[in-house]
């Protein structure tokens, strides 16, 4: 497995350039969408500009038949990490946590207050988002990965109406493919709770939902 590093000042020509090696799959491919654009559509939807990188990584990644591109970047304030469906440039994982003073991510179950959790349709507190990319598409949150019927955003709303007063920000969820099922696992953490739980993304049916309070 191959991970790309670069700067901010060059990190589009960089992600651009390292998609023509071997083993690696051309943007223009009619089936992949290649590294830039996975790029651009983390940051849209994150709400996060170039200029406002630190850091990104990208890589491409195959799991029981689907191939995806893994996507992480840090801002002075926040990292995140994504992953976006090679085929249409759909949103199948985000994540968002606040670096903490000392330079590490902080536990938004420590009392540091999470960021905004990207796939929302809206921008992160951390970053103050000018000139983000626009070629992403506008409703990716809503679209649903191939082989499932339950939407992320869906998914996410049906984990958030669990635990009244949590929002956005308090949530992590990602699809997960699980001996041929498609899964949707997650996280909330609200109010001193942890809670943890899986969806069957054909059904909508919870298959786990644990709490465990957090001190």
């Amino acid at each position: 497995m191959k991970k790309y590093v670069f700067s901010a000042a060059a990190v589009f020509l960089a992600v651009s350039a390292a998609g023509c090696g071997a083993g690696g799959m051309s943007a223009s491919a009619a089936d992949d969408i290649g590294k830039n654009k996975a790029a651009e559509i983390a940051l849209s939807d994150a709400g996060v500009t170039q200029e406002e990188l630190s850091r990104l990584y990208v890589s491409r990644e195959q799991s029981h038949g689907l191939t995806y591109y893994e996507i992480e970047f840090e801002t002075p304030e926040s990292c995140y990490d994504y992953e976006v469906q090679a085929s249409d440039g759909l949103i199948l994982k985000s994540e968002a946590d606040k670096i903490s003073s000392g330079g590490s991510a902080a536990d938004s179950t420590g009392g540091a207050e999470p960021t905004e959790t990207p796939g929302s349709g809206t921008a992160s507190p951390a970053p103050s988002a000018t000139s983000a990319p626009t070629s992403a598409p506008a409703d990716s949150g809503s679209q649903t990965p191939d082989g499932a019927a339950l939407s992320f955003e869906a998914a996410k709303q049906l984990a958030l109406d669990r635990v009244p007063g949590a929002g956005d920000r308090n949530i992590e969820l990602e699809l997960d493919h699980d001996d041929g099922y498609l899964i949707y696992e997650g996280e909330i953490h609200y109010n001193h709770m942890e809670y943890e739980f899986e969806i069957d993304a054909s059904t909508g049916n919870f298959i786990k939902w644990s709490e465990d309070y957090n001190d």
